[in-house]
């Protein structure tokens, strides 16, 4: 380099040296000279690396859901309780009996500690129906009669039917003529839909969202037809209204307004919660336990005092050992309930699902599993692929009872995400 104030003196030329100008151009870089150990390896030494590419790529994918990951391959914490004789069951006498008005949910988890029956309500059919399932039950003073002398008159005072199901439970449900005089024929589709385009898309959709059955989905006069299924029969009642709440929500959030003067606001919502909306969750309970006390008496109870229905799945909970007569003790005092749910998941292998923001739905893995509910959920950006991988963990069974899978869809504008999954959960 050129250094002020310094003389710096040319290098010496090699007698050998080759001008740069005397090389051409294109003239191939001369090989490495190899020392002479190794030059009798030369030839084993000149290869050239050749890639080698697959003829076709697999482009790796997020694991499929297993059972395991369903929690469907655990087992139960307690053994099973065994299946209740109803008939049996029902001739068991009662000398008296009277109960006070209490909310649907916590009347029927206590019938089904003294009855010896369990029972559970079809809260489906109820808001099917147009019937408030937060209302209060009760049981006028009868003497010496029997349990299956009470039953037919059990639900009456709300219009609901006592129904034996296989002989081991009862469920509580609205009358199915109630159902279909409220169900509308066909469902509007102005402001939803607005060229052919669009019912192509929403009948193609709705065949994606239930896929256990062979449906004619049809649009005549701008309404949604109610489908006819393979045998010629209608589509299931509270399938029906599923679908209803389902558009009723889409057009709501488009900032329509619902029709069906029948059905409250509530009994229309296809909106999923998360826990944070039970804002019962977090209330600290004051009741004190001091000694082991039936679940279905003190679980609704609690729940109740938080502002809660907790609905027990009483004809699926024996599987993992908890029964209406099963006893069990946990600190509620002073303690939010969502710790106290906690113990009680925890203890009994129970899944507790969101139903609204005031009801907690507490059965089995398998329950929850077999029973996907349709859901309206803004994009929020996301494409359909995105939010069927976020709500993996929501995974349905198949009909069959294998593993099903997350239905995600996008509406046409991409502005919401249609929804077939299991009912969210309570975070722990």
């Amino acid at each position: 380099p050129d250094v002020p104030g310094v003389e710096v003196p040319d290098a010496p030329v090699p007698a050998d040296a080759v001008p740069a100008d005397a090389v051409p151009a294109d003239a191939a870089p001369a090989a490495p000279q190899l020392p002479k150990q190794l030059a009798a390896f030369a030839p084993m030494l000149q290869y050239e690396i050749q890639p080698q590419l697959p003829d076709a790529i697999e482009i790796l994918s997020e694991a499929p859901v297993t059972a395991e990951d369903l929690g469907l391959t655990s087992s139960a914490a307690l053994p099973e309780i065994p299946a209740v004789d109803l008939a049996a069951q029902a001739q068991v006498s009662i000398s008296a009996l009277v109960m006070a008005p209490l909310p649907l949910s916590q009347f029927v988890s206590l019938w089904s500690n003294i009855s010896g029956v369990p029972t559970v309500v079809d809260f489906a059919s109820l808001d099917a129906a147009g019937i408030d399932r937060n209302q209060s039950l009760s049981l006028a003073l009868v003497q010496a009669t029997t349990v299956g002398s009470l039953i037919p008159t059990l639900g009456q005072p709300l219009g609901l039917l006592a129904l034996p199901q296989e002989n081991r439970y009862l469920r509580l449900a609205a009358p199915p003529e109630m159902v279909e005089q409220q169900l509308p024929a066909g469902i509007p589709l102005e402001g939803l839909i607005s060229d052919a385009a669009g019912e192509e898309w929403l009948l193609e959709t709705l065949g994606q969202l239930f896929p256990d059955a062979e449906l004619a989905w049809s649009v005549a006069d701008g309404q949604l037809q109610r489908p006819q299924q393979a045998d010629g029969s209608p589509l299931a009642a509270v399938d029906w209204f599923a679908t209803l709440k389902l558009l009723e929500t889409w057009r709501s959030a488009l900032g329509g307004r619902s029709s069906f003067s029948q059905y409250a606001p509530h009994q229309l919502s296809a909106r999923m919660l998360q826990s944070s909306d039970v804002q019962g969750l977090e209330a600290v309970l004051q009741e004190v336990t001091p000694q082991a006390r039936p679940v279905s008496h003190v679980l609704p109870r609690i729940c109740q005092q938080a502002g809660v229905h907790a609905w027990l799945d009483w004809d699926n909970l024996g599987a993992i050992g908890l029964g209406p007569q099963t006893t069990a003790l946990f600190i509620t005092a002073d303690r939010p309930l969502r710790r106290v749910l906690a113990d009680y998941a925890n203890e009994f292998s129970l899944v507790v699902a969101i139903i609204d923001p005031q009801s907690l739905w507490l059965t089995s893995v398998p329950s929850y599993r077999a029973s996907p509910q349709l859901y309206l959920l803004p994009s929020e950006g996301k494409s359909a692929d995105e939010w069927q991988s976020q709500l993996r963990p929501l995974t349905p069974t198949a009909v069959d009872g294998g593993v099903g899978r997350v239905i995600a869809i996008a509406t046409p504008d991409e502005q919401f995400i249609f929804v077939r999954c299991c009912r969210p959960t309570v975070a722990f």
